[in-house]
C-alpha cells in the first residue's frame, strides 16, 4: 500500500499521511484513550481538567446568591480586583492612593480590611 502525504492548510500547515487505496477512517482520541463515541464533555475534561474543590466555594457560589456579588468575591479571592495600585503597577498614569481615604495604596486588603471608609460603610 502506497501512502502519500498531503498538506492541509487551516490556519496552519499539517502533513497528513494519505492512502489512495483505502477508505478514510476517523478515530476519536481523548488524551491517550481512543473513544468509540465522541462526547464534548470528555473533550472539555481533557482540555480543561478539573482542579480540586476549594474550601471557599460554598461561601461564594450558593443558591440564592447575587451573581454579580459572587463573581466579585471570586475575583477578590484570587486577588485580581482592578485596584488603583494594580493599574499603577501596569504603568497606567493613575494615583495608587485609595479613592476613599487617599491615605494608603488601594489594594484588595486595604479596601476590604483596613480602609476607614470601608469599615464605616
Amino acid at each position: 500500500m502506497d501512502i502519500t502525504t498531503s498538506k492541509i492548510t487551516a490556519g496552519t500547515t499539517l502533513t497528513v499521511p494519505l492512502s489512495p487505496d483505502g477508505d478514510d477512517v476517523f478515530e476519536w482520541v481523548a488524551g491517550d484513550s481512543p473513544l468509540r463515541v465522541f462526547r464534548s464533555s470528555t473533550t472539555w475534561e481533557v482540555l480543561r481538567p478539573r482542579q480540586e474543590k476549594q474550601d471557599w466555594v460554598d461561601i461564594i457560589w450558593f443558591k440564592g446568591a447575587v451573581p454579580k456579588h459572587s463573581f466579585t468575591m471570586w475575583v477578590m479571592n484570587y486577588d485580581r480586583l482592578p485596584t488603583r495600585s494594580r493599574f499603577a503597577g501596569w504603568g497606567m498614569m493613575v494615583s495608587a492612593k485609595c479613592a476613599f481615604c487617599s491615605r494608603y495604596d488601594e489594594t484588595r486588603d486595604h479596601l476590604m480590611l483596613t480602609c476607614e471608609y470601608s469599615q464605616y460603610v
